[in-house]
């Protein structure tokens, strides 16, 4: 795997990587990470934010009110229509997650060479942040299921997949600020 080649901080990596091969075992993935959001919805209710917004930064506040949980709601509905807004339907999920110790930016470096190494391939490929986070605290019965060991720090989950869609040029995209000094 490409991201064994990837630059780290001190040797041995401290990455660990959960390969989830097949639509059907991705589906059920997908699943259980929501079935376990659905248990962690009520955090993000509005009487629940309201009782934690004096000891929130505004923009955690603004995440958790205007994405997460209506994320998690729109996730559900689809989800009742036999689509997964999750992981899209992907035949191949890879999470990457460090131990405790390690640096949190090691499961992003990982994770980015493999997506390089798949774009080699031909294949597309897209992260996916807002798993691990979900999993950090209460996650417990998902990441035993899943070999998972619970004291590991969140990471991001990549999906790849043969694109169904082939465009012709690269999409652009600017950065926010570029400031020089």
């Amino acid at each position: 795997m490409a991201a064994s080649t990837a630059p780290m901080g001190i040797p041995p990596s401290d990455v660990e990587v959960l390969v989830i091969s097949g639509k059907k075992k991705v589906r059920e993935f997908s699943d259980d990470v929501l079935e376990h959001m659905k248990t962690q919805k009520w955090i993000f209710s509005k009487p629940a934010l309201l009782l934690m917004r004096p000891i929130m930064k505004k923009e955690e506040y603004e995440v958790l009110d205007k994405f997460i949980h209506p994320m998690i709601e729109i996730f559900e509905e689809k989800r009742k229509g036999g689509t997964d807004w999750l992981l899209y339907g992907a035949p191949l999920a890879v999470y990457f997650h460090v131990s405790p110790y390690a640096d949190p930016a090691n499961p992003f470096i990982a994770a980015t060479y493999t997506m390089l190494a798949a774009e080699t391939l031909g294949l597309g490929s897209c992260i996916i942040g807002r798993i691990g986070p979900m999993l950090k605290n209460r996650g417990k019965k998902v990441k035993e299921k899943y070999g998972i060991n619970p004291r590991n720090q969140p990471g991001l989950v990549v999906i790849f997949g043969y694109s169904a869609v082939k465009y012709r040029r690269v999409i652009r995209r600017n950065l926010s600020k570029i400031h020089y000094y």
